[in-house]
């Protein structure tokens, strides 16, 4: 994860934050995925979860704590697991997390992995930011990679002020 804090009037403050949840992939070298080096990483300090737990875990109490601090969340995530329903969506559900792009359009999500049937990658959002506009672009199109690009576009004066 990494996340950067844009600081507006009256103390405002907006985290935007970035995420890849691992997921475990079959490969013929136990070196070389995410998900590998998170397991390396786990049994290394001894702990008893796996990459998977571990990075929802942490999520989970990072969002809390700027929730409690009353920082608004932007959150950007390849969660590979589908974003409309399971325990991922539960666990931002909780938090009082919104879903982006279901804000912006009533339709539902198109698969964002070039090989997938589910839209594994969104925006989530805090309940006090609203999106103007949100979008999920065609493979292929934008930054290279294996998902699809998103954006939303939020305006100045939400971003930065209470209204």
């Amino acid at each position: 994860r990494s996340w950067i804090q844009f600081s507006g009037k009256d103390g405002i403050r907006t985290r935007v934050l970035t995420g890849y949840r691992p997921c475990k992939t079959s490969t013929t070298s136990k070196l070389t995925t995410v998900y590998d080096q998170h397991v390396r990483f786990i049994q290394e300090r001894g702990l008893n979860t796996t990459p998977r737990n571990k990075f929802d875990q942490d999520l989970m109490s990072e969002l809390t704590s700027w929730i409690d601090q009353h920082i608004r969340i932007i959150v950007c995530l390849d969660a590979n697991e589908d974003v409309t329903n399971g325990p991922l969506h539960d666990m931002m559900t909780r938090l009082g997390m919104r879903n982006a792009h279901t804000l912006c359009h009533d339709i539902p999500l198109p698969a964002t992995h070039d090989r997938g049937k589910s839209p594994i990658s969104t925006i989530f959002v805090s309940p006090t930011i609203h999106p103007l506009k949100a979008g999920i672009l065609e493979h292929g199109i934008g930054i290279e990679g294996d998902h699809r690009n998103m954006f939303i576009d939020i305006d100045e004066n939400n971003f930065f002020c209470i209204f």
